[in-house]
């Protein structure tokens, strides 16, 4: 494999660009080129250090999410106070020439682009405008209808769209951070895949007629899918779990 990752990520695309969708995770802000590291493990710490000033990194062998629930158990916060915060600290964060390289080609391709960063940086990085769907039943803590794209959108899966799988920071309330948060999007998506009266698990795939065929969920049963930048580790939850 090249040295250069983002060229070795550019070969591997421009091979398999039929049928794709991207997830990207935060090691797209931490590329070795960037001056200014986007890490979400130093914005929790930052938020941490006005409970513990001496505490300098996440203690090794804890989950962001174990830490994160510690965190807000210190903290004495009311529930949504340390989204605030992580949002707040998420502002100015910066598009960089590789986001770029990136996101132009998932435009040029029609792909669709799922994420488990909170801030706006990729779809920034193409002037991608934000989109709400009607949905009478919307609900900002599960905002998985709404994308950034350049079009509307009427089939998540047929056009480039930026979707945000662990929340966004426009709706603070839909961040998630910690196992409590992350356990009840597992929950939500069960309903509408084990619904009574419809069809059975992965059902969807296919389908254009379920509760989760305008959101991301559909991208990820009809789409091959392509991981970078997430770990998928200890310290990387992915809403798998479904």
């Amino acid at each position: 494999m090249a040295n250069n990752p983002v060229n070795s990520l550019s070969a591997l695309l421009e091979q398999s660009s039929d049928n794709l969708a991207l997830i990207i995770g935060n090691g797209i802000h931490r590329y070795v080129e960037s001056k200014r590291v986007n890490s979400w493990d130093q914005l929790l710490v930052e938020i941490a250090q006005e409970c513990s000033p001496g505490l300098v990194e996440v203690p090794h062998g804890t989950t962001l999410t174990e830490f994160y629930d510690v965190l807000e158990l210190l903290s004495g916060s009311k529930i949504g106070v340390l989204q605030e915060q992580f949002c707040a600290l998420l502002d100015g964060w910066d598009v960089l020439p590789h986001h770029r390289k990136i996101m132009n080609w998932a435009v040029r391709h029609c792909t669709p682009v799922l994420t488990t960063n909170f801030d706006q940086v990729l779809s920034d990085a193409v002037n991608a405008q934000f989109w709400r769907p009607q949905n009478p039943k919307f609900t900002s803590y599960y905002p998985w209808e709404c994308h950034f794209s350049q079009t509307a959108i009427t089939d998540p899966c047929a056009s480039f769209g930026v979707w945000h799988i662990n929340g966004m920071v426009k709706y603070k309330r839909s961040i998630r951070l910690g196992l409590s948060h992350y356990m009840g999007s597992v929950q939500r998506a069960r309903t509408w895949l084990h619904r009574s009266g419809a069809a059975p698990l992965f059902g969807a795939k296919d389908r254009r007629i379920w509760a989760g065929a305008n959101t991301w969920i559909h991208v990820v049963f009809n789409r091959s899918l392509l991981i970078f930048g997430l770990a998928l580790e200890e310290n990387e939850v992915f809403s798998a779990g479904f």
